[in-house]
């Protein structure tokens, strides 16, 4: 190193200098990658336009609306009804039951109770499959998904899931499913904490008449596409302590975004956490981009009832909590070298 004079600035002195500059800029830069990691999206619209995206899935399909992979993943199970107008009526569903960990037998695992749309409504026992292969997205490793999943066919000849006197007497699709959803939780080690319900079109209106019913069993409620539930108060006190994201495409073409507006904004002004998300879409298809683009399911497995997680609010993407450990290690590396380094300069003066 070459001495300075007397009088005169060490020659070192500019080059520390250029090095805290540079060392601001990268903290800066690494502070940005990682505010970017923790950005959870907006609450009212998503930038990508959405279309239907069932023809990406290249595999057999079962009556050419469920691919074959669901059905597999699936079980078949038969319920009987036991009171009212629908008393031994039996009625088909389908279960999913993930890989259990030998090395934990006495784990409990969260249940996503499903409903469908009335397209989906029958007696085969497959067609309410439909458009869940935008959650099991993996064919080849789908028993990985670390959650139950349980999904009623609703009856063709009863054409919708629940009445008013069915609501009285308790003897609709509706009662049949919560009854249902009762007996799975009694057989399987399903966490009461962690259940969740998510539905679309009809379904979607159906989350809300279940949420009503039954507000001290579910963690979170997800209608997608589908009508609210109207504005009354007191309904709203009954249901605001449970997380709702409702997602709708801006110019549905079946069913506006009007329903599900005033539903949203009543809950949300009697204190709920409630959220909904109008995708930018022309289709009446907005669950693709639910499940896709802002990540639903990671939103609706960090739920637990009875919790408000204030992390992961409705109409938030859940935090990529991989990414930013990354970048903080990232930056934490970065700040320990450029310390030694100027420490380094320091001593060599």
């Amino acid at each position: 190193m070459t001495p300075s004079l007397p009088g005169h600035p060490r020659r070192f002195q500019p080059s520390i200098d250029r090095q805290r500059a540079a060392a601001i800029v990268w903290l800066v830069v690494c502070a940005g990658g990682l505010l970017l990691a923790t950005a959870r999206g907006q609450d009212t619209s998503d930038p990508t336009k959405i279309a239907p995206l069932e023809h990406q899935f290249r595999e057999e399909w079962v009556g050419q609306i469920v691919p074959s992979h669901l059905v597999d993943l699936f079980e078949e199970g038969v319920f009987a009804f036991s009171r009212g107008r629908l008393q031994d009526r039996l009625f088909r569903y389908r279960l999913f039951r993930p890989q259990r960990d030998p090395g934990q037998p006495d784990a409990r695992y969260p249940l996503l109770v499903w409903t469908s749309g009335y397209g989906e409504m029958g007696d085969d026992n497959f067609a309410q499959l439909r458009h869940l292969q935008f959650v099991f997205t993996d064919p080849e490793n789908g028993r990985k998904k670390p959650f139950y999943c349980l999904v009623l066919q609703s009856p063709a000849d009863l054409k919708q899931w629940f009445d008013g006197e069915g609501k009285e007497a308790e003897d609709d699709v509706a009662s049949v499913l919560l009854a249902l959803v009762e007996r799975i939780m009694k057989v399987e080690p399903i966490d009461p904490e962690r259940v969740y319900l998510a539905g679309i079109s009809a379904g979607g209106g159906v989350c809300w008449e279940l949420l009503e019913r039954r507000p001290d069993l579910f963690a979170a409620v997800a209608p997608l596409a589908g009508p609210g539930c109207g504005s009354d108060p007191a309904v709203m006190a009954t249901i605001r302590d449970v997380p709702v994201w409702a997602f709708h495409a801006a110019r549905d073409p079946l069913l506006p975004a009007t329903s599900a507006q005033e539903t949203i904004a009543a809950l949300r002004a009697a204190g709920g956490s409630a959220a909904l998300t109008e995708v930018d879409s022309d289709y009446h298809d907005c669950w693709t981009a639910a499940f896709r683009d802002w990540r639903l399911m990671d939103w609706l497995l960090l739920q637990k009832r009875g919790r408000r997680s204030w992390l992961t609010p409705p109409g938030r993407r859940p935090i990529d909590w991989p990414v930013v450990g990354g970048v903080a290690a990232l930056i934490g590396i970065t700040a320990v070298a450029i310390r030694q380094e100027l420490q380094r300069q320091r001593r060599s003066r």
